[in-house]
């Protein structure tokens, strides 16, 4: 209403100025959209574009209301007080190299890298993973190697004496050795109930695996060390940039989003695991009824479909969501938490038509799992005793997010807490 007003000069011709700041409107907005998601923030990252469009937009307001000469040059000089208020920290920020522990920032996420190699296989299987554990040995310093924003947020690689990190959006993601090659001379995920590590012990015949969701590429060459070759899909290419580069990612990965991806492919495979993130949030077209039965199609007769998922086990909603959804679908189900407690956690969710019997596989002189080691997964089994909401995830309503968001910010709070922030 105020754009027209001010755009009517004539009461006869209202009908042209609301057409036609309409058709503006949508213009910009398609432009808008457009240079914003593939020449902005690729180009020039968020801050600095937040901090440009801002400079423009409330310079053109007081270009507007600039009435007189000495108006003109009062905007004029709020413009370029404005700007250089706006850029001056973002280039003025010093490069980092070395944090030392009273930094209050990013550095304090990596406590909560994975320690999942220790110096001997014996150390490693004394005791199973924990947070406690985790904040106990806490790195204290750290090098920030690689920062930029993509389509999936802003992207960090940091690495230590003996890890190195990717962490999106303040997130962690992935967390390996800085040695790649010591990838295939540990027990790999198991002390740290990354679950996934299970699929070939559920099926020791297994030789193919689709992931959806590379992350850094640690997964697919833990499964390598096993016989498996995946195949990656990934929608950010900034993130298979970062695998090959920083994190010694060097099997195939296909730029597509997850979902068409499995509308689209022929190939069968022995698991299909989701795993994509964006920061601390799934992208839930990937978790409705349609998009899981095309998951179902490209597995193979008795092949395994897992998913990583966070959630509250006492309150379990997004469980229970997924268990509704995927019961059409599969007979069996199994669901491992990462710890014991009913706090927030990562859970990962096995589904197949077959079963769901771990049994020990040979890995090789150094690394022999035994029946006892697999009976150890037993306190991780979410014991569900009922279903506790109908909520069933389809294209036409999908309650994903909504029901996900306190988990997202339950999981945010638990990692400051367990950061001391």
């Amino acid at each position: 209403p105020i754009c027209v007003k001010l755009a009517t000069t004539e009461v006869g011709k209202v009908g042209r100025s609301v057409g036609s700041l309409y058709v503006t409107s949508t213009v910009g907005s398609c432009v808008g959209t457009l240079v914003t998601g593939f020449v902005l923030i690729p180009f020039i990252g968020t801050q600095v574009s937040t901090a440009l469009l801002t400079t423009v937009l409330v310079s053109m307001g007081f270009i507007h209301i600039a009435r007189k000469p000495w108006s003109q040059v009062l905007a004029i000089a709020a413009f370029v007080t404005l700007g250089v208020a706006c850029m001056f920290p973002m280039f003025m920020r010093p490069r980092e190299k070395r944090r030392n522990p009273a930094c209050r920032d990013q550095r304090k996420q990596i406590g909560l890298a994975v320690q999942m190699y220790r110096d001997t296989y014996e150390a490693s299987r004394s005791s199973l993973g924990s947070n406690q554990r985790l904040m106990a040995g806490a790195i204290q310093s750290g090098v920030r190697l690689f920062r930029r924003d993509s389509l999936c947020g802003r992207l960090e690689v940091w690495t230590t004496d003996k890890q190195r990190l990717l962490l999106v959006d303040g997130m962690l993601q992935t967390a390996m050795p800085s040695d790649p090659s010591a990838v295939a001379e540990r027990n790999h995920l198991f002390p740290e109930h990354y679950w996934a590590e299970l699929l070939p012990y559920f099926r020791p015949k297994a030789r193919n695996a689709l992931l959806i969701g590379l992350g850094g590429g640690l997964l697919p060459q833990v499964l390598r060390s096993y016989g498996i070759e995946t195949e990656a899909v990934e929608v950010d290419p900034v993130i298979v940039e970062v695998a090959r580069r920083y994190f010694g990612y060097a099997g195939p990965a296909t730029i597509d989003d997850g979902r068409h991806f499995l509308s689209t492919t022929r190939q069968k495979y022995d698991f299909v695991i989701l795993d994509a993130f964006t920061g601390d949030h799934p992208p839930s077209h990937m978790l409705t009824l349609e998009a899981l039965r095309e998951a179902r199609r490209v597995l193979k007769e008795d092949g395994i479909l897992a998913i990583n998922i966070a959630d509250v086990p006492k309150a379990g909603r997004i469980l229970s969501a997924l268990e509704n959804t995927l019961s059409p679908l599969f007979d069996n189900c199994m669901e491992l938490g990462t710890d014991e407690s009913n706090r927030v956690q990562l859970f990962t969710m096995f589904v197949t038509e077959g079963s769901l019997a771990p049994r020990p596989v040979y890995m090789g002189p150094h690394v022999r799992p035994t029946t006892e080691d697999l009976q150890r997964i037993t306190p991780f089994i979410q014991q569900r005793t009922g279903i506790g909401s109908s909520t069933v995830l389809r294209d036409d309503r999908n309650p994903f997010d909504v029901l996900y968001a306190p988990v997202a910010l339950e999981w945010r709070r638990a990692t400051a807490d367990l950061l001391g922030y």
